[in-house]
């Protein structure tokens, strides 16, 4: 271990590349051991620093596993601070990989072992969402891949979305293959990219039941399942104020950029449903 002293937010501390920094010896031994087996094996290796938080620290580490030959070096992306510099970053980086649990940890503050706060360690949230594609976007601005890393990759719908918003890999349990297969395959480039844009919309409705909501709108056999989705999203609050009737096209559907027609959304990208469904309307 290369950080053995007590700490009380051991998740805030020294850890990941600011403990190897902090006994750059053991980093040293590290990347020197890597480079041995690289030469010794035709493997293609890519190496990353976990916990990254700035530029700096980044072009820390690059420069430094370039000096023992390391080819290929790249940065975690587990705090916002580095998503939301993933343009500069990436500058630097030859990939970065996206830690979706820790990324969330620290985006909601709340320890990803705490099972009190457990209701806050969600992919889906707008907030972690955002971060996802604003380090995607900075990996395509430099022309550099950005890969998943989480229990995120692993939700046969939200992998469909995080390749639409530009992940260029996807890691995850071998048991989670077989469904993510099933569910990328139903899809082409341009659908991914209309489902990500449902990440849009949790910027002005987020609720406990939108991934349900979401996936009854995405392979409907009928409107009738889309509305049936929506209404459950849009009433999963305590806080209801009236019920109301709202027109298909209105709220709930222009919001997710999608048309909830037969067989999932309509090319064009518009909200299509013509008929009507009861909702009620929420307060946020």
């Amino acid at each position: 271990r290369s950080n053995d002293a007590h700490e009380d937010n051991p998740a805030l501390g020294l850890r990941g590349l600011r403990a190897l920094r902090a006994s750059e010896d053991i980093l040293r031994e590290q990347l020197t051991a890597l480079a041995n087996a690289d030469t010794a094996t035709e493997a293609d290796l890519w190496v990353m620093a976990p916990m990254v938080s700035t530029v700096e620290e980044t072009d820390y580490f690059v420069t430094l596993a370039k000096e023992y030959g390391i080819k290929t070096a790249g940065v975690m992306v587990e705090v916002p601070s580095a998503a939301l510099m993933a343009d500069r970053v990436l500058e630097i980086a030859d990939f970065a990989s996206i830690g979706t649990n820790d990324l969330t940890q620290y985006t909601m503050a709340a320890d990803r072992l705490l099972g009190s706060v457990a209701s806050f360690q969600d992919p889906w949230h707008p907030a972690v969402l955002r971060l996802i594609k604003a380090t995607a976007d900075g990996g395509k601005a430099n022309g550099k891949p950005v890969g998943i890393c989480g229990e995120a990759a692993a939700d046969p719908l939200l992998a469909v979305a995080l390749v639409g918003m530009g992940a260029t890999t996807l890691s995850m349990a071998p048991t989670a293959l077989a469904d993510v297969r099933a569910s990328l395959l139903q899809y082409d480039r341009a659908d991914a990219e209309r489902i990500a844009a449902i990440k849009r919309a949790y910027r002005t409705l987020y609720v406990a039941g939108l991934p349900l909501a979401v996936r009854l709108c995405l392979q409907p056999q009928d409107d009738a399942a889309c509305g049936l989705g929506f209404f459950f999203a849009a009433t999963n609050h305590d806080a209801v104020m009236q019920r109301t009737k709202l027109h298909c096209r209105s709220l709930l559907i222009v919001v997710f950029i999608g048309r909830c027609s037969p067989g999932g959304f309509n090319k064009s990208g518009g909200a299509g449903c013509d008929s009507t469904s009861e909702t009620r309307k929420s307060v946020w």
